[in-house]
């Protein structure tokens, strides 16, 4: 919205990338309500949220980059409010969407595998360590 309001230029390349996100994501929401089975892994969605956000955070820097470079007001359009905004919002965001993936995703990928590979292993009854024989 601070884009918006401010007639940012790099509005554009905010709003394209959260419509595009959120319309595989609603779909999916969609979907999933009317009980087609999972043909979209929610993976997907996740990656493509991580991925809205590593853009979001890689036009931020280059905004930085362009605002700190261009010292005449006339010039740059790109309002430092914004630019902070933008970055704070979308490297919070970042940060939170990988840990997100990586507690749902990779840790529990991890636990299966890891229950998957464990030998199991039958014992013969003991009491005390000693081994009873047949």
């Amino acid at each position: 919205w601070h884009s918006y309001v401010t007639s940012a230029p790099v509005g554009i390349v905010f709003v394209t990338m959260n419509y595009f996100v959120h319309s595989i994501m609603y779909g999916y929401y969609f979907l999933m309500a009317v009980g087609i089975k999972k043909r979209l892994n929610a993976k997907i969605i996740t990656i493509s949220q991580i991925s809205q956000m590593v853009v979001g955070v890689f036009v931020s820097i280059v905004c930085f980059g362009v605002y700190y470079t261009t010292h005449d007001d006339e010039l740059c359009y790109i309002s430092k409010d914004n630019i902070v905004a933008a970055f704070l919002m979308y490297g919070s965001y970042l940060w939170l969407f990988l840990r997100f993936f990586f507690q749902r995703y990779k840790l529990r990928d991890s636990r299966v595998v890891r229950r998957r590979t464990t030998p199991t292993t039958t014992t013969t009854p003991t009491t005390n360590g000693i081994k009873k024989d047949k």
